[in-house]
């Protein structure tokens, strides 16, 4: 599997990119299903992947499927090598991403159905990453506003996944503040009536859970 993931990242990135000598932040994915998020996982990451591949990795997050963090380094094919070593002691690697190079979208439709996928497969700090970029180009209005609400949901998985429950909880009545400022029924192809009851529920509660978005598909 890395030898295909190792071969896509480097037909993604320009030479002149590769060789420009400029600081690199690149995303590494390991498929790994066993761990939760939570400080004690968190060091524990950091700790095998310096001693087997010997990167530093940061802002580590642990979703249900997967282990993913950033490396930054000035020799990003390095660092791709490097993190072969961590598929016997971690898991596969599914994705390798210089995130220097912009996603590139046809449409904002597009972008959108992009970060929904994002979502749904638990990879929130790229979704969050996609949403904002639409929200740059919206013009001000709902529209603006339910995708803040959207990168503001994002957000708070993000810090659940670094291990940071508390803060991803006290986040969640400002999701639900700004979701419930445009009560829109719908976004795209999401029920956006349903997305904030269940919001609404987890503050009530105040037990995180993370949100299927299929659950709320409009048919």
């Amino acid at each position: 599997m890395f030898l295909w993931v190792f071969s896509r990242f480097a037909q993604q990135m320009p030479s002149e990119v590769l060789g420009d000598g400029g600081k690199h932040r690149l995303l590494i994915r390991l498929l790994k299903n066993d761990l939760s998020p939570n400080e004690s996982t968190i060091n524990w990451v950091k700790r095998i992947v310096s001693e087997a591949s010997s990167l530093q990795a940061v802002n580590v997050r642990v979703s249900s499927r997967a282990i993913e963090f950033d490396v930054f380094s000035e020799d990003p094919v390095k660092v791709a090598m490097s993190a072969s070593k961590l598929e016997q002691v971690l898991g596969p690697v599914e994705t390798i991403e210089d995130l220097r190079r912009e996603r590139r979208f046809q449409s904002d439709d597009q972008a959108f159905a992009a970060a929904i996928s994002l979502y749904r497969a638990e990879r929130f700090w790229e979704a969050h990453e996609v949403l904002e970029s639409i929200w740059r180009r919206t013009p001000p209005g709902g529209g603006k506003e339910t995708l803040q609400g959207l990168i503001l949901l994002c957000a708070v998985y993000v810090h659940y996944q670094r291990g940071e429950l508390e803060v991803a909880l006290n986040m969640m009545p400002r999701v639900l503040r700004k979701l419930e400022s445009v009560p829109v029924s719908s976004c795209n192809d999401i029920d956006m009536k349903g997305l904030r009851a269940e919001i609404r529920n987890i503050v009530d509660r105040q037990t995180l859970e993370i949100i299927s978005l299929d659950e709320f598909k409009n048919e």
